[in-house]
């Protein structure tokens, strides 16, 4: 049974990053991106209120499962995240 996931990301670089080293972390953070949305992990992606905040929906196994992803994004060790655990809600018009 897969569960799905709301997480919100922001992402806080430390000043003394460079230019370089953001692009270079950005592009990997693509990259992985991309290939957990083939395995079915990452789902959908949306910016918030600002350009370092990202809300999606991501689905696993399990809540361990996502933490374990979540830590293995280039950008985890400057990302501060929430994740929150989605149940159905029975007045969900989808369902209808």
């Amino acid at each position: 049974m897969t569960v799905q996931f709301l997480i919100r990301m922001k992402v806080n670089f430390p000043d003394d990053l460079s230019d370089g080293d953001r692009l270079e972390l950005r592009q990997q953070e693509a990259i992985k991106a991309s290939a957990l949305a083939k395995e079915g992990v990452l789902l959908r992606l949306w910016r918030a209120d600002s350009n370092t905040t990202t809300w999606g929906i991501w689905q696993a196994d399990k809540a361990s499962t996502i933490e374990e992803v979540l830590v293995s994004l280039p950008l985890h060790r400057y990302m501060n995240t929430e994740i929150h655990q989605l149940t159905e809600h029975p007045n969900d018009p989808a369902e209808k």
